[in-house]
């Protein structure tokens, strides 16, 4: 959320699904974070299932989950 709101291009007018752009332009700086995720997630429930985890459930909801948090911050 913070990479997103700091992007220049933000702009807390800016429809949902534009903001899908920025979400995929940030995932690089948030790469550490993703892959601690995938390792604590592979950890509990076995080998493969981090990214399994980070490509399925977890890309369902990120769009949502930003949007809601940036219009929350931005109020």
């Amino acid at each position: 959320m913070r990479k997103v709101t700091a992007d220049p291009r933000y702009s807390a007018e800016m429809r949902s699904g534009d903001i899908n752009d920025l979400i995929v332009d940030s995932i690089a700086a948030c790469g550490r974070p993703v892959r601690a995720m995938i390792d604590a997630h592979d950890r509990m429930y076995g080998n493969g299932f981090g990214e399994a985890f980070l490509l399925g459930p977890y890309l369902d909801v990120l769009p949502s989950a930003v949007v809601k948090q940036v219009r929350i911050k931005t109020r």
